[in-house]
């Protein structure tokens, strides 16, 4: 089993569209998993490690909401590659 970690960045032209974008986001990963698979890696299960936390742009004051979610995978068969 591997485990990937994903960190997110939702941006937006004001806090609400950011942070809305970012639950969407986070919605989307938590309901496909655990069982989602794609023939060949079956994800197992989602965590979340941070919920989505206001994270505005330093240098460019650009509305931005961040969260990191990790992903439990095992491979169904061997990858082969060309």
């Amino acid at each position: 089993m591997d485990l990937i970690r994903i960190d997110v960045d939702a941006y937006g032209p004001d806090k609400e569209a950011a942070l809305s974008l970012a639950m969407r986001a986070r919605a989307a990963f938590l309901s496909s998993g655990p069982g989602w698979s794609d023939g060949v890696a079956v994800f197992s299960d989602v965590t979340e490690d941070l919920m989505p936390f206001d994270n505005e742009e330093p240098v460019t004051r650009e509305q931005r909401f961040t969260f990191s979610l990790s992903l439990y995978v095992y491979l169904r068969r061997k990858i082969v590659e060309h």
